[in-house]
């Protein structure tokens, strides 16, 4: 029997709910409220887990068997809104600027199909609405309190207004980059500006650094991996003719592969060592670890391509990745399979601003495909036995 389709308007009713809402990583009371709600009149008692992060549980008749679990992130950014939009937030200085708002009502279109069209999985099947994506790394919490205690595999997606409306982006293996954080303080001895050979200036260590970080980073990785080593800010010093005592500095790492990460945190805590000692000066060094990177699993990267070329068209598959950007969602892929692709949102033209900006929006027309494509991997995996594709 062909199964009923959530319409569209639902769909994107529930989108522009959540939208007037937002509200920042790990404050999502509203928005954990009002989706609690709807799952409850669905017929479900969610769990919570993370603060404000939801669980909800389709059982499957082999309870036993590893289940099939699909994400979405509910939080917003603290960014004004700026698209003019009847639905925009209510809440000053929060938005929702890079789609959660879209992931959270594409999965809750899911689960409402599973309960109109009465499914009885073999597979029991995980709905997960995570809070703090965008900061705090909320899918690591709620993996340390057993959000994948018998799960099997995992599926997760993301808008993405740098595809027209309609492609889908997905690959095998790294998906998004492993993303650290680093704060240096150098501290030499000041003077006056005339006779630097009586100092030890800061700034100058710090162009050296800076510049030999380049070359290691041009010249002793494989040119095949993505790799950035950006510095974003340098501050020191405030008069023209005084050498400052110390200089602040920090930047970002971006790996795709954790081998390069790590010869690239050792070749840089040795230069400093070399610094210090050639120098003579101090130098504190802070690293900020982040996300580490999605790793996409052969198994259910081929399940979903399989799916958006029965729905969409082969046509509509490409090899866009996350590239250099980073995604919580890697904290599940490290532990079960997973498959995490982006959804094409920008429109025919990709005229829509791009994500994290204040005029934010997306094609709302590919909610439909994203939920669409959600239901096909499930028929899939969660109503057969998890060996095979």
């Amino acid at each position: 029997m062909k199964e009923v389709r959530i319409e569209l308007d639902w769909i994107r009713g529930v989108r522009r709910t959540l939208h007037e809402m937002a509200e920042l990583s790990f404050e999502e009371y509203e928005t954990s409220d009002w989706l609690e709600k709807q799952i409850v009149e669905l017929g479900f008692k969610p769990l919570r887990m993370a603060g404000t992060g939801l669980v909800v549980d389709l059982p499957g008749l082999d309870e036993t068997a590893p289940k099939v679990l699909l994400r979405a992130d509910i939080d917003a950014l603290p960014i004004q809104e700026k698209t003019g939009l009847p639905f925009a937030s209510r809440n000053k200085g929060k938005m929702h600027a890079c789609g959660h708002d879209g992931h959270a009502s594409m999965v809750l279109a899911v689960l409402k199909h599973a309960v109109v069209n009465s499914w009885k999985p073999l597979r029991g099947i995980r709905f997960i609405f995570q809070p703090a994506e965008e900061q705090g790394g909320g899918a690591e919490v709620m993996v340390r309190e057993g959000v994948l205690q018998g799960v099997g595999e995992c599926y997760g997606l993301h808008l993405c207004n740098r595809l027209p409306s309609g492609r889908v982006g997905v690959d095998c293996g790294p998906f998004s980059a492993f993303i650290d954080e680093f704060e240096l303080k150098i501290e030499g001895r000041g003077g006056h500006a005339a006779r630097p050979y009586l100092c030890t200036e800061p700034m100058g260590i710090a162009l050296r650094l800076i510049q030999d970080c380049q070359w290691m980073m041009a010249r002793e990785l494989n040119a095949m991996h993505p790799n950035v080593l950006s510095f974003s800010y340098i501050q020191s010093g405030s008069r023209f003719n005084v050498i400052p005592d110390e200089c602040l500095l920090g930047g970002t790492l971006r790996s795709m592969y954790e081998s390069d990460r790590e010869y690239v945190l050792s070749r840089l805590r040795k230069k400093l060592d070399l610094l210090r000692e050639e120098y003579s000066c101090k130098i504190d060094f802070e690293l900020h670890t982040g996300y580490p990177a999605i790793e996409n699993s052969e198994l259910c990267t081929t399940v979903l391509r399989q799916c958006v070329e029965e729905e969409l068209g082969s046509g509509a598959l490409c090899r866009e990745i996350m590239g250099m950007g980073g995604e919580d969602f890697a904290y599940f892929s490290r532990e079960v399979p997973s498959c995490y692709f982006l959804l094409g949102s920008g429109g025919s033209g990709k005229d829509f601003a791009p994500h994290h900006n204040p005029a934010f929006n997306f094609d709302e027309d590919v909610l439909e495909l994203g939920y669409r494509i959600f239901v096909r991997a499930l028929l899939k995996r969660a109503f057969t036995s998890p060996e095979g594709v």
